[in-house]
């Protein structure tokens, strides 16, 4: 602290959070939170403040807005999407477990012909892998340890 001297960890005092929502005027509504407070040194009997605070929070269509603004902290920006669907749909997985499952009925459906060839397709695909031998293996990229 230039105050008094001391080296602490400052404090902080005097928080104050103001939320505002636009009129709404168009489709998107939009919201604004804006936070401010001072740093303050914490020996007593000094309270020196060292630096103000400000931190606005902006929600606006699809998007969170962040912005920091304190000379003791820095300056700092960050925006980021907003996912409105359910947690199932953000899930990526949940696709690929929906089309397994459709996959495993369309099995169970098929007809002894088409499992015929579907099996036929799949050796056929098997055999045209090339297998390298042990021995004519000359490439170092695909030895695993």
């Amino acid at each position: 602290c230039t105050s008094c001297g001391k080296k602490s960890m400052p404090i902080q005092v005097q928080e104050k959070t103001q939320n505002e929502e636009s009129d709404g005027s168009d489709s998107d509504q939009s919201e604004l939170e804006i936070t401010t407070f001072v740093h303050q040194c914490s020996n007593e009997g000094c309270g020196h403040v060292i630096a103000e605070h400000f931190h606005r929070f902006h929600v606006e269509s699809n998007r969170q807005e962040y912005f920091m603004e304190c000379l003791l902290c820095g300056r700092g920006t960050d925006s980021s999407l907003i996912h409105r669907g359910t947690a199932a749909e953000d899930d990526p997985y949940v696709n690929i477990k929906q089309e397994l499952e459709a996959a495993d009925e369309a099995k169970a459906k098929e007809t002894p012909e088409q499992k015929k060839a579907r099996e036929d397709m799949f050796e056929a695909l098997a055999n045209t892998v090339p297998v390298i031998d042990e021995n004519e293996d000359n490439d170092s990229a695909t030895d695993w340890d």
